[in-house]
């Protein structure tokens, strides 16, 4: 008993230095953080392209809101308002996954030694165009067909798609780098994923055990601002604290974003035996994961 919970301390302590050695890669590239931006901004112009157009129209959402629950049902098996589903689907899959590859390809350009720009993630993203755009439509679909499901039942559809969505994205946690590293078609990157996701589950526990709290952390502390201008109790300074904790927490998890993305990149490039650089160095990456006998 003991010796497992030793273990387990070793590995969390382990997982909070490969947190380091990514927060030094971020020091290092701290442009890595406008590909998430980027991705939320474009993420709103899409929300904005789908909604403006239909604000008058049946899909409207005050008027989807007003409508009964009969007229709801009605609604929902019409076969246009699920093809106005894939579509507002595949658009955000398409735009994450185009700038979670550029990142991840940074992060592999930076793991091999070289000095990426926002620019080579760019130009890395537009050459995976075409597996980019197949995963978007498979993405779209699945999430069409859970939505789908969901809204069959209220009860029993919520947790079986609630379920089957857990599965599909434990099954697709690796499909990024794998199109971006290996070049791979969207089936195929979902088996490699699942493959390598098969040898990495129990570490990648540990490291999200790890990792949770240094996030929780991290966001209380952004509300310290309007905290401590509640203190002075005035209209001005709780106004000036409350715009600096937003401020400063939708900074924050642009950060958290990008340091996934940096460690997501550390785990894969380790679990595919393919070259690290300084930052990642084998030793803590063994220490951390244990995916195979240290070499």
């Amino acid at each position: 008993m003991l010796d497992h919970i030793t273990e387990m301390r070793e590995r969390i302590l382990a997982s909070f230095r490969l947190l380091c050695d990514c927060v030094r890669i971020l020091v290092k590239d701290p442009e890595l953080v406008l590909f998430p931006l980027m991705s939320s901004l474009a993420m709103i112009a899409v929300a904005a392209s789908f909604l403006l157009p239909l604000r008058d129209s049946a899909w409207s959402i005050q008027t989807i809101i007003s409508q009964s629950e009969d007229s709801l049902r009605q609604h929902l098996s019409e076969p246009i308002t699920w093809l106005l589903v894939f579509l507002y689907y595949f658009a955000n899959y398409f735009v994450i996954t185009f700038f979670n590859s550029a990142l991840v390809a940074c992060v592999v350009v930076r793991a091999e030694g070289g000095a990426p720009t926002v620019a080579t993630g760019l130009r890395f993203a537009v050459s995976r165009l075409p597996q980019i755009l197949g995963w978007s439509a498979v993405a779209g679909t699945v999430g069409t067909l859970l939505k789908f499901l969901e809204s069959r039942s209220e009860s029993s559809g919520r947790w079986v798609s609630s379920l089957v969505g857990f599965a599909w994205s434990l099954a697709t946690f690796f499909v990024v780098p794998v199109m971006v590293v290996e070049k791979a078609g969207p089936l195929a990157a979902i088996r490699r994923s699942m493959a390598v996701m098969k040898d990495t589950w129990g570490e990648l526990l540990v490291a999200g055990i790890t990792l949770g709290p240094v996030k929780s952390i991290g966001v209380i502390l952004c509300f310290l601002p309007f905290f401590a201008c509640c203190l002075i109790n005035t209209h001005a300074a709780i106004w000036f604290g409350g715009v600096v904790s937003v401020l400063t927490l939708l900074l924050a998890l642009l950060v958290f974003a990008t340091l996934d993305a940096i460690f997501l990149s550390a785990l894969y490039l380790y679990a595919t035996d393919r070259g690290i650089a300084a930052e990642f160095t084998r030793r803590q990456l063994a220490d951390a994961f244990q995916l195979r006998a240290q070499e």
